[in-house]
């Protein structure tokens, strides 16, 4: 009978880790609120344009470089630097920003973009954007998933410029059957559809906002 009892409590105990795997928080650690920084290669920038544009990775680069030349030509038309140069103190780098948004404790969504970044003498300005910006699930159980319904960025195309506005919107979801355990947080979802073996559960509609400075950069 105890060998028996052992066995039912050691099987009882792989099915509650295997449930826990399946609904475990994929980035616990994330803050709503805080403006999130992260330096990116060129090189990682490169390939997120060739991908927008659907070209090589030799004409992305060159396509960049001259993007690049666009810009300081826009900044330095009426300075004394000249048309399209640096100065000696002007760098060029490379960001990724993001900002998480919770729809309860247990699930998240994250906006954000990259940015082509001038640093002249200390005066930042954001010289571009790279491909599309994004919202995606942050955190939240494996079976959740992430609807995107728009995202844009405010100003489209006046750059160079000290400021960017990301703006996008987008819902949860995911299907479970019926009678069987959520295991995490279901506040701010609902059920929107059954079928005689499960359910259907959409959150509500999130806005995200991400607002970017050149000096945050």
């Amino acid at each position: 009978m105890k060998k028996i009892t052992s066995l039912v409590l050691v099987t009882l105990l792989v099915c509650s880790l295997s449930i826990s795997s399946v609904f475990a928080d994929t980035n616990a650690d994330q803050v709503e609120g805080k403006l999130f920084i992260e330096t990116i290669s060129e090189e990682e920038f490169v390939k997120d344009l060739a991908r927008e544009k659907g070209i090589s990775i030799e004409e992305a680069r060159i396509l960049n470089n001259q993007n690049t030349e666009k810009a300081l030509y826009s900044r330095n038309k009426n300075s004394y630097l000249g048309i399209g140069t640096r100065g000696h103190t002007d760098k060029v780098y490379y960001k990724r920003a993001y900002k998480i948004y919770r729809l309860n404790s247990d699930v998240s969504a994250e906006i954000g973009a990259k940015f082509k970044v001038l640093n002249s003498a200390g005066n930042k300005e954001i010289l571009e954007t790279c491909g599309n910006p994004y919202t995606r699930k942050a955190a939240g159980a494996s079976i959740v998933d992430w609807e995107e319904l728009s995202v844009y960025t405010d100003p489209a195309g006046n750059y160079p410029t000290q400021s960017v506005t990301v703006l996008g919107c987008g819902y949860f979801y995911f299907e479970i059957d019926n009678g069987a355990s959520v295991g995490f947080d279901l506040a701010g979802f609902s059920a929107s559809g059954s079928t005689s073996t499960t359910t259907t559960y959409t959150s509500r509609t999130m806005d995200l906002q991400l607002d970017v400075d050149a000096s945050d950069l």
